[in-house]
């Protein structure tokens, strides 16, 4: 991000969106192949916005995403804490 900051953006968005689509995957393993199916299949027929409000049930702005992300990671970490708690090791 430091050395060329303009590049990375897009990988920055992209990433967002995998983790939210991650979350998703996890809460909905049976429903979440077919959306996302139905994404691909109908092909880029709207606007990024309207797609990601079609495919998420709601509008996401980016605000909304970092949000969302940070809160998915924070649970994500804090399962991984209680695990290595379960094990006795200690996460510093």
């Amino acid at each position: 991000m430091y050395e060329d900051p303009l590049y990375l953006v897009n990988y920055l968005y992209a990433g967002l969106l995998a983790t939210e689509m991650f979350d998703r995957v996890e809460r909905d393993p049976s429903g979440f192949p077919n959306r996302y199916a139905d994404l691909l299949r109908r092909g880029f027929y709207a606007s990024p916005e309207e797609l990601l409000r079609s495919f998420f049930g709601r509008s996401l702005s980016q605000e909304e995403m970092v949000d969302d992300c940070m809160n998915i990671l924070k649970r994500r970490v804090d399962e991984l804490a209680a695990a290595y708690g379960k094990i006795g090791v200690h996460a510093h």
